[in-house]
């Protein structure tokens, strides 16, 4: 039997590097995300209809992200419905 096949994912949490945590946070409540919690000011999480999003602050090491600029990497995809963000 292959028990990983049986398996169900329960939640899923990405954990994204952002330079203003403070700002990042806002930016997910503007989409409808509720802060779910703030750890000593460098860490949080914003969740919404059994998703979650973990935010950390730091700075990304210049090189890798001038990589992912170049490759047009994705750090997370998000499809949400009828949308609206401030200008």
């Amino acid at each position: 039997m292959d028990t990983a096949a049986h398996l169900k994912i329960k939640s899923l949490s990405p954990l994204l590097l952002v330079s203003d945590l403070e700002r990042s946070v806002q930016f997910y409540n503007s989409l409808g995300f509720e802060t779910a919690f703030v750890y000593e000011g460098f860490y949080a999480g914003s969740a919404k209809d059994g998703y979650s999003i973990h935010l950390k602050s730091g700075t990304p090491v210049t090189a890798e992200r001038e990589i992912r600029q170049k490759n047009e990497d994705l750090d997370i995809v998000l499809s949400v419905e009828q949308i609206e963000l401030p200008v």
